[in-house]
């Protein structure tokens, strides 16, 4: 006789764990790196999205100068 899964498979995300029964996780808290994570997510779609519209998009260049100048 097979053992069989009985609890509903949850959906992801964290507020949907809250009825797994197999994880534990205090809804409450807040995870500051997945909210800053969104956040710069958010930031950036913002960017693409006016990139695309073809409005003036300030990029902070995040390169070494240098390091990818291709001299060498």
């Amino acid at each position: 006789d097979r053992a069989r899964y009985v609890p509903e498979v949850q959906k992801d995300g964290v507020l949907h764990q809250i009825n797994n029964p197999e994880v534990e996780v205090d809804v409450t808290k807040v995870n500051s790196l997945v909210n800053r994570h969104r956040l710069q997510l958010q930031l950036i779609t913002n960017k693409l999205q006016n990139a695309y519209r073809g409005d003036d998009v300030d990029w902070i260049d995040t390169e070494i100068e240098g390091l990818a100048s291709g001299s060498g």
